[in-house]
Formats: C-alpha cells, sequence, structure tokens
C-alpha cells in the first residue's frame, strides 16, 4: 500500500487540533495570535474523531488488502 500525502496532512492536522485543544497556556486576549489560539483551543476537540476516522480508514484498507491478497484475514499476518 503505498502512501497517501493526503492523509499524512489530515493526520497531521489532527494531531495539530488536538495538540490546540491541550493547551494550557495564557493565551493572548487581542490580535490576530489572540485570535488564533482561541480558536484553536475551542475547535481542537474535532482532532480526536478526525484522528480516529483516518485510522479506521487505514486499518479498514489493510484489511481488505490482505482479504483481496489472500481470501481471509489472518490476524497474525496483519
Amino acid at each position: 500500500m503505498k502512501r497517501n500525502v493526503q492523509m499524512d496532512i489530515l493526520r497531521c492536522l489532527a494531531i495539530l487540533l488536538v495538540i490546540g485543544a491541550h493547551l494550557s497556556v495564557g493565551q493572548p486576549t487581542g490580535g490576530i495570535i489572540g485570535f488564533v489560539a482561541t480558536e484553536w483551543h475551542l475547535y481542537g476537540g474535532f482532532g480526536v474523531p478526525l484522528f480516529f476516522t483516518l485510522s479506521g480508514f487505514l486499518i479498514g484498507g489493510l484489511l481488505l488488502n490482505e482479504l483481496r491478497k489472500h481470501g481471509k484475514i489472518s490476524i497474525s499476518r496483519f
């Protein structure tokens, strides 16, 4: 299975969102930096479902490839 650059970018975005949700540093209240920090913290929780969705897609693809290639899914080979 070849690497998919778009999936890697989405995974990176999901991880950055989760990091933003967990930041507990004093956030600036004004200017563009304050706006970005506030929004990052506010919407960071969307990173967890995004990451799990991407993981499910990846694992599902690997299992389907295993099924196509060998006609069955072997947990030890997976």
